[in-house]
């Protein structure tokens, strides 16, 4: 696990009813983050973390500034500016030293945010070689969402490990500025086999601290509604699949060439305002 700190008892109390096999969680937490990954709206202790035997690694760093990466000019073009994008994929890179010391002991890594609500899943045909990961639709095909990856060790650390912060910034800068343009591009360049299996919206959710114009009706009235408790705890109450599988399906195809996040994210609210 990585990411903001603030829902990460809450994801691991889902993933344990989700996930009924031994694994070992490894978590990586930001103390500050702004935007819409910000949540002030519920109190955590990294005690309630620490206490629980599931969890072997946990590591707390502060976060970043926008002026902690000078070597990045000009803004980002995903959803999130480039010290979030980069505290990300270092805070992924930091787990994948840990399990670099450890790969004796496991076989497969799954990569989950920690604001990721898991509703149902299918681990499907992990075991024979293939890498699952988040199905989004309001991403170009050519690209891999960062949600969630479930897949063999190997093949994790080939895509997500950059090997050092000058790597990570380079490819960074060669992708546009965009992670799930980077990620695709490692994947295609590894040559490591993935397959599109947990459908965002209806076999998990991102849970924002503010309702985002692309998700479900049933998940942004969530999001206003309810206390983020209650929205893990108690997702049968609101989360409505017919609708969420509607929302999804009927998602317009992007083309790849819509780069610029901003006229990317345009088109997808325009596409869904004509349906």
């Amino acid at each position: 696990m990585s990411g903001p700190r603030r829902y990460a008892p809450l994801v691991l109390d889902r993933l344990r009813e989700k996930l009924p096999m031994d694994y070992a969680v490894l978590v990586h937490l930001w103390q500050m983050e702004d935007g819409a990954k910000a949540r002030d709206n519920y109190d955590f202790e990294v005690d309630a973390l620490r206490a629980r035997p599931e969890v072997t690694y946990l590591v707390e760093e502060p976060g970043y500034q926008r002026s902690d990466f000078p070597e990045i000019v000009g803004e980002s073009n995903s959803g999130s500016p480039p010290h979030n994008t980069m505290g990300m994929f270092l805070a992924i890179m930091h787990l994948c030293g840990v399990l670099r010391t450890q790969r004796e002991s496991y076989t497969h890594v799954l990569r989950i945010r920690t604001d990721c609500l898991l509703h149902d899943w299918d681990l499907g045909p992990a075991a024979s070689g293939v890498n699952l990961v988040a199905d989004n639709p309001g991403l170009p095909r050519a690209w891999i969402c960062d949600h969630l990856w479930f897949g063999r060790m190997r093949d994790f650390l080939a895509v997500w490990d950059f090997g050092s912060r000058e790597k990570l910034i380079a490819e960074y800068l060669r992708a546009r500025r965009n992670p799930e343009r980077l990620l695709g591009q490692r994947v295609r360049r590894t040559e490591v086999t993935v397959e599109r299996q947990f459908a965002r919206w209806v076999h998990y959710s991102i849970i924002y601290a503010r309702p985002m114009a692309l998700d479900s009706a049933c998940l942004q009235q969530a999001v206003r509604e309810r206390s983020p408790e209650s929205i893990f705890a108690h997702s049968e109450k609101w989360h409505d699949s017919a609708a969420c599988w509607a929302h999804y399906r009927g998602f317009p195809v992007v083309p790849d060439h819509l780069t610029p996040w901003n006229r990317f994210k345009q088109w997808c609210v325009d596409r869904l305002r004509e349906r």
